[in-house]
């Protein structure tokens, strides 16, 4: 298993192989979820967070049909801010489960549902410049783990691979992400925050399931947030490759 960033190129797969599906873990292309993180006002703070989440995805099979996934999410998380840079590390559970909208001869039933649940450590960390009204996260970086299991796994591994059919049936998933924000403070118990981010798989055997490293595998997508007082409400969107696509709703609780 080769070291460092490790991408499928599904694309390239689908274009000249002729594969029509493309089956990956459930969580991938709901990857990320929004980290809160104290609001700097002159002094050090550290916060404990608790959060609630729901993600619902697209997972697109060929043109104009996709298979559809919703994850519910319990995640904790503790975060030190200082002027110049955040810290933070957590720790998600997620619940969850995924439709299949088309038939497969003698394995999967036409909207067909099977469960899944995965384990979610996260640590992250970013450099940020702060101004009165202004905390800017202007660069960070997140190392991020899913330990994927369940009925939607057992299903995968009833599949068989085919020129066709390509089934990346990864339960431990490692992905790395950058990331950016900015916050801006409305006063004290107001917040408004805009990001972005960006990121890949680490370590992924392409060999096992005959892939090649490339360019496909990336993910990336847009954070949006408002704090009132203890309470953060967030949106995440989030894109990987072939479109596979999910909304993620997330209400925190500061503590």
């Amino acid at each position: 298993m080769k070291k460092g960033v490790l991408y499928i190129i599904f694309i390239l797969l689908i274009s000249s192989c002729g594969v029509e599906r493309v089956y990956t873990p459930a969580n991938y292309g709901a990857i990320k979820k929004y980290i809160a993180k104290p609001v700097y006002n002159n002094k050090d703070t550290t916060a404990n967070y608790i959060s609630l989440a729901v993600s619902n995805g697209k997972h697109p099979i060929r043109e104009g049909t996709n298979d559809t996934k919703l994850i519910g999410s319990l995640n904790y998380h503790h975060s030190k801010s200082f002027k110049k840079y955040n810290f933070y590390y957590g720790l998600g559970l997620n619940y969850g489960s995924y439709k299949f909208k088309n038939a497969l001869i003698d394995v999967i039933v036409a909207n067909e549902t099977q469960s899944f649940y995965s384990i979610n450590p996260k640590i992250g960390f970013s450099f940020k410049s702060t101004r009165p009204n202004i905390d800017y996260e202007i660069i960070g970086l997140e190392l991020n783990y899913n330990y994927e299991n369940g009925n939607y796994q057992n299903k995968l591994n009833e599949i068989e691979p085919s020129s066709a059919i390509r089934v990346i049936n990864e339960k431990s998933l490692f992905s790395l992400n950058i990331f950016s924000e900015i916050l801006f403070k409305i006063d004290e118990n107001n917040t408004i925050g805009l990001g972005l981010f960006s990121g890949g798989l680490l370590g992924l055997d392409e060999k096992k399931y005959n892939i090649e490293e490339g360019g496909g595998g990336h993910f990336s997508g847009l954070t949006f947030s408002y704090r009132f007082k203890k309470y953060i409400f967030a949106v995440v969107t989030e894109k990987g490759a072939l479109n596979i696509k999910s909304v993620n709703y997330s209400m925190t609780y500061q503590f």
